[in-house]
């Protein structure tokens, strides 16, 4: 039989985020690559998966060497502990005869959670955890304020150049960027009429961890395999989607992207404030339609919880605003899209972090699968209320009064009074629940760069 090992790299977000400078964002990018990680098992004598997923902070080898699967693991977790230093992994191991099959018993392994060192059978999991600081601690790294500095570097800023001190994560995270590229700053100008705010989106599935569960209860480890295949195959569509719907809004040539983290169907990346609508809807459009296809021709009549759906979290915020907030703030969002539907279809919610602070108002408004329709009659509200102007759609803001019992007829006072057709706003007057869009949630989406 042989040795199939899976290693991933665990709270993948929080990783990439850990340093402020975006060249360094961009090294634990690049350095998270399937690529990268791949060249770095094969360093050590590991070779490719032959039908492993090409997603980006996992990847599925093969060893040949004499020794036990938790042997070969820890090696394993050695090779890239070279390549990224300051990471958590996880490394499950299985003996097989099938390419499938193992790749499939892999998927359920690594989707156990973190846990401590375990050998079922023929299979495991371990964990590893990066070096810890030598205590007293000489100096901590100038960039990420975690870890001890062990190396120099020369960094670029204002037009200067500065000597840090700075751990071993962040050094590599230099060397692999070059210490140059684009600047929050340089993305947010390629909108040329706004050019001083980003938006950070995650992305995220839902409850399609259930399904790789359901499967796994029932040994369904192949469709797991195939199913993995075509998820990745989805979050590139998507992704090539949204770049496009992107870059055609802003009317530029150069990419308005940045992809920080695209493991498996968890995406989180920055784009100018002005392009995260256009993008953010194409994504959720491609890869919800994508994703119910994977389930539909994988699953066939097992039962499943998971919609094929897919939910975003939208944070615009000034782009010298620290990326580890308005990442953790994101996700934040994107539970909150989850939590209104119950993750039972697409959504998508938002904060203005200038407007809303930071932190995810209760009664946020979420737009639903049915608003991505251009047909819905809400999203027609939606877009007729936004092209109003500033000072129409704030007093018709004030003017909502739910808690008055005759608001209806308030609201068509002030709509008449303001020369508009109060029947076209009609889907905004509600009560104020979680999710739903009253006129005051209306009124903060246009200043959030709403756009159709």
């Amino acid at each position: 039989m042989t040795l199939y090992l899976r290693a991933g790299v665990a709270r993948i977000q929080s990783y990439v985020s850990r340093t402020p400078k975006l060249s360094l964002l961009r090294g634990a990018s690049t350095a998270l690559t399937h690529q990268q990680l791949m060249a770095a098992a094969a360093s050590a004598g590991f070779q490719a998966h032959p039908s492993a997923v090409n997603v980006d902070g996992v990847i599925d080898v093969v060893s040949d060497r004499q020794g036990s699967g938790e042997a070969e693991a820890s090696r394993l977790a050695v090779a890239l502990r070279k390549r990224i230093p300051g990471a958590e992994m996880h490394v499950s191991w299985v003996y097989a005869d099938d390419d499938d099959l193992a790749l499939g018993e892999l998927a359920a392994l690594q989707a156990q959670g973190p846990g401590l060192a375990s050998v079922i059978g023929d299979s495991g999991r371990i964990e590893t955890l990066p070096s810890p600081n030598e205590l007293p601690t000489a100096r901590l790294c100038d960039m990420c304020r975690l870890d001890s500095a062990t190396a120099t570097i020369s960094v670029k800023d204002a037009e200067e150049n500065r000597v840090l001190s700075v751990c071993p994560d962040c050094s590599m995270r230099n060397k692999v960027s070059g210490g140059t590229g684009r600047t929050f700053d340089e993305l947010a100008a390629l909108d040329k009429r706004s050019g001083n705010h980003l938006a950070t989106i995650y992305i995220d599935a839902n409850r399609l961890g259930e399904v790789f569960q359901t499967s796994t209860a029932n040994g369904d480890f192949r469709v797991i395999a195939r199913l993995s295949r075509d998820v990745a195959e989805s979050v590139t569509a998507a992704l090539d989607a949204g770049r496009i719907a992107a870059r055609e809004h802003l009317g530029c040539a150069e990419d308005p992207v940045i992809a920080h983290v695209t493991g498996g169907d968890d995406v989180l990346v920055s784009v100018p404030a002005r392009a995260a609508w256009p993008f953010t809807q194409a994504y959720v459009r491609t890869a919800t339609t994508d994703m119910r296809q994977a389930l539909s021709t994988h699953l066939n009549d097992v039962q499943t919880s998971s919609s094929g759906s897919v939910s975003a979290g939208i944070v615009f915020a000034d782009t010298h605003y620290p990326f580890s907030a308005t990442s953790q703030l994101a996700y934040d969002v994107l539970r909150h899209a989850k939590n209104v539907v119950q993750g039972e279809q697409a959504s998508i919610s938002w904060v203005h972090v200038t407007v809303d602070g930071r932190r995810v108002p209760p009664t946020r408004a979420v737009l639903r699968e049915s608003s991505l329709d251009s047909t819905d009659e809400l999203r027609t509200a939606l877009n007729d209320f936004a092209r109003l102007g500033a000072s129409t759609r704030r007093n018709l803001a004030l003017r909502y009064k739910p808690g008055d019992p005759n608001h209806w007829e308030t609201w068509e006072q002030e709509c008449e009074r303001l020369g508009l057709e109060p029947e076209r706003f009609k889907t905004l007057s509600h009560p104020p629940n979680p999710g739903v869009f009253t006129p005051v949630e209306a009124e903060l989406l246009a200043r959030s760069w709403w756009h159709d």
